[in-house]
């Protein structure tokens, strides 16, 4: 084949020809055209094994080669759409996280609940009136919800998320009052108030503080990053650029040993946490690490 839409056409007939789309790629090179790097990540998502960081590191190059293509282009000449890889990323980020606990913190795997229904996830958007991130979507599928789990957060299940939702927006009075202090990092990648319906709570510290996923961010910023928000978060921070990579992100952090906990109880679990940040709240541990460059972990830390 000597030309682009040539190639695009033998994609379109043979969807499931996977040397095809690496010689599409070796010819996009040849030729100084971009989309390499795209369809060899892709590769390596459909041959890698699940449930290892290498996967994750594989997505996180498609995702970044993605960024810098056309929506149709990929489409076109991909194998799957970014939605599908995204619910594959959510399970197989679970799939590390629950690895990890059975291997050395088995009294943990009591504190995930089942799955929620398809009924239950639908139940969130009509609530919040928006659709949620497919990664959002699959990971409550897989676990509606934890105990206090998330470095000691209890992550909520699909009805909480609709009930605490609902109490930030009976105190949107208080955007104006509060403004002026509120700061985002990156700049302009966060909304710079103290609550918008865009926010959508995932997790939660008992105190009126969450961690979860900006469907409405600032100019900076992209659609399901996920952030810190809540009574005492002020300085808000861009944390991951989506639900499934920060799980990811927590599996990384669980396997680099950081967390000391062979054997804890679940009830010993926010103990093992708090010491593995420093004895300090983990928003506060996690939002000066994505400022130093600490965030996202990487296994030698």
């Amino acid at each position: 084949m000597s030309d682009e839409a040539a190639f695009l056409a033998a994609i379109a007939n043979a969807p499931d020809d996977d040397a095809l789309r690496l010689v599409y790629a070796d010819w996009l090179e040849e030729h100084g055209k971009p989309g390499s790097n795209f369809l060899r990540a892709e590769h390596e998502l459909t041959v890698l094994p699940l449930g290892q960081a290498e996967w994750h590191a594989a997505f996180a190059r498609y995702q970044s080669a993605g960024k810098t293509l056309s929506e149709a282009w990929c489409r076109a000449a991909g194998r799957h759409q970014a939605g599908y890889w995204l619910a594959v990323a959510a399970r197989s980020a679970w799939n590390r996280i629950e690895t990890w606990c059975q291997r050395h913190c088995p009294g943990l795997v009591s504190v995930f609940n089942l799955g929620a229904t398809a009924e239950e996830i639908d139940a969130i958007e009509r609530a919040i009136g928006q659709t949620l991130p497919t990664d959002v979507r699959e990971s409550f599928a897989i676990h509606n919800g934890a105990g206090r789990f998330l470095f000691g957060d209890e992550m909520l299940t699909a009805e909480d998320v609709v009930r605490r939702w609902q109490v930030w927006r009976e105190v949107e009075d208080y955007n104006e009052e509060f403004r002026d202090n509120m700061k985002s990092f990156p700049e302009r990648a966060i909304a710079l108030a103290y609550t918008v319906p865009g926010w959508i709570p995932l997790t939660s510290d008992g105190g009126g503080n969450h961690l979860g996923v900006d469907l409405t961010p600032g100019p900076a910023g992209t659609i399901g990053q996920v952030i810190n928000f809540g009574r005492d978060e002020e300085h808000k921070c861009v944390l991951a650029s989506g639900w499934a990579e920060f799980l990811a992100d927590f599996a990384t952090f669980l396997e680099s040993g950081a967390v000391s906990s062979d054997n804890a109880t679940a009830s010993a679990w926010i103990d093992c946490c708090r010491a593995a940040m420093g004895d300090r709240h983990h928003h506060d541990a996690l939002r000066e690490w994505r400022q130093n460059g600490r965030w996202p972990p990487r296994q030698s830390q």
